[in-house]
């Protein structure tokens, strides 16, 4: 799903302006784990496995149901949040991120 993916872009984007080296993964709570304690996504989001779940079942074949309208859309909720969240974080360590 491309909410998934979106955050974890924000995420990604989070571990290289902590200067953490970027791993080859798509876990969202592995990369937020990666972040310093002192950012708000580690206490605002402490469970991503939501959206990390998609990583893998919107893309393979396998006994996972197919995504509903409202699995999307959750998806989407919990995605905005997470944006909005390390964005947050990047603007308090200096970064002039626009507002979505």
């Amino acid at each position: 799903m491309l909410a998934r993916q979106a955050g974890e872009k924000a995420l990604k984007a989070a571990v290289i302006v902590a200067d953490i080296e970027v791993p080859y993964h798509h876990n969202l709570d592995g990369l937020r784990d990666l972040l310093p304690l002192s950012w708000q996504v580690k206490i605002m989001h402490p469970a991503l496995k939501d959206l990390t779940d998609w990583a893998v079942e919107a893309r393979y074949p396998s006994d996972f149901p197919d995504a509903t309208v409202e699995d999307a859309r959750l998806a989407l909720r919990l995605a905005e949040a997470l944006i909005d969240t390390v964005a947050a974080d990047l603007r308090s360590h200096g970064l002039p991120v626009e507002s979505p």
